[in-house]
């Protein structure tokens, strides 16, 4: 999912802007691998504040702005270029909802 939708802003360089929003969320992954090896808790407090900012507030808003760029370029919603870059989007935020929704 994560390459099909990184896929589209390389094909379509004036979406560039809709990459760097998405790809933000990998500072969460990169806390939670240090804090596998470190086991810090601090890190451990970094990685659940990062989940619920950058995957659970940042993400959804992402989307939608993935949602406005892909409309405003003219691909309609649910055409393949709306598919792959906000249906993906909404994939990704659900994981995010339902991994939460597993340790809760």
């Amino acid at each position: 999912v994560t390459l099909w939708l990184t896929l589209h802003p390389c094909m379509y360089p004036e979406n560039n802007r809709m990459t760097w929003p998405m790809a933000l969320v990998e500072v969460n992954t990169l806390i939670l691998t240090a804090n596998k090896e470190l086991k810090s808790p601090l890190l451990t407090h970094a990685f659940h504040a990062t989940w619920v900012g950058m995957r659970l507030i940042w993400t959804p808003w992402a989307t939608y702005n993935n949602h406005y760029t892909i409309v405003t370029w003219g691909a309609p919603t649910g055409s393949y270029h709306w598919m792959q870059t906000v249906g993906a989007s909404i994939f990704l935020c659900a994981l995010n909802f339902y991994w939460t929704a597993e340790v809760i």
